[in-house]
């Protein structure tokens, strides 16, 4: 999992979320739990690190123009889940299939060359994303901007095995994913995931499984259980109340108004 957390060698993940629903596409998320799981799905042409970095993910290294409007992308050798490579092509249609959704980026990406065109014409060539061969990709913007770089590392940018940008796509267990993580199992309370490849930006000791567990609510005797390893997702619980109110050294409060949260322990009175 590509954050700061530093997960035993094996150890496997097992995380709780406030939603009964994840959006897979990477470009329909609205939502921060969708974008929790498509993060570790989808490789980018860049990602953010969680100090708040942009770091190079599937390219290699990179060239701007003169006037700071064209962009050259030389990609590094990478495959889908299923064993085929990730081509420029495929990224290209993954970042047109942005505008034939008209999906929310795609007001952010008007800073594209012939974004406003294909808005009338809904012809893909007319914008300027380019595939030169197989490992290289060109992008030109209207104007120079500082912004693209930042673009191409969110998740809703996330790579499709897509030789169409227009075409229907499915997201399930079957599909190829371009990120170190791909669908092991999908049921309707739990995404289970598996880590299939490495990646260059993934934290030191990243946990081999990943599951998602699904809940409208949790209460505070699933929390003690230890079924999970994370329910930091959930800002209260069912009754209001913690686990550790039995413990008279715990005192809660409220700070969920500023979506704070702070434990403060003596040592010599909490094991």
């Amino acid at each position: 999992m590509t954050t700061s957390s530093k997960a035993a060698v094996g150890e496997g993940l097992r995380i709780a979320l406030p939603t009964t629903h994840i959006q897979l596409d990477p470009q329909k998320i609205e939502d921060m739990y969708s974008m929790t799981v498509v993060n570790q799905l989808y490789a980018k042409l860049f990602r953010y690190t969680p100090d708040g970095q942009v770091r190079p993910d599937l390219v290699d290294r990179w060239t701007v123009s003169k006037d700071k409007t064209a962009y050259t992308f030389q990609l590094k050798k990478r495959t889908f889940s299923d064993g085929s490579p990730i081509t420029a092509r495929h990224i290209a249609n993954s970042l047109k299939r942005i505008f034939f959704l008209k999906a929310a980026l795609s007001s952010d990406l008007s800073i594209i060359k012939g974004a406003r065109a294909f808005a009338t014409t809904k012809d893909p060539k007319d914008l300027s994303i380019l595939a030169l061969d197989d490992l290289t990709l060109n992008i030109e913007t209207e104007r120079p901007t500082s912004l693209l770089i930042h673009l191409m590392a969110v998740p809703d940018v996330g790579v499709l095995k897509l030789d169409d940008p227009s075409a229907k796509m499915s997201f399930g267990a079957a599909t190829a994913f371009s990120g170190p993580y791909k669908i092991k199992t999908l049921e309707s309370d739990k995404i289970a995931l598996h880590k299939w490849r490495s990646s260059d930006l993934e934290s030191s000791n990243p946990p081999r499984d990943i599951d998602f567990n699904l809940f409208a609510n949790i209460d505070p005797d699933q929390v003690a259980s230890g079924r999970f390893t994370d329910t930091s997702s959930f800002m209260t619980f069912d009754e209001g109340r913690s686990p550790l109110e039995s413990n008279h050294y715990w005192r809660a409060v409220a700070s969920e108004g500023a979506n704070e949260r702070f434990i403060v322990m003596n040592p010599a009175k909490v094991p």
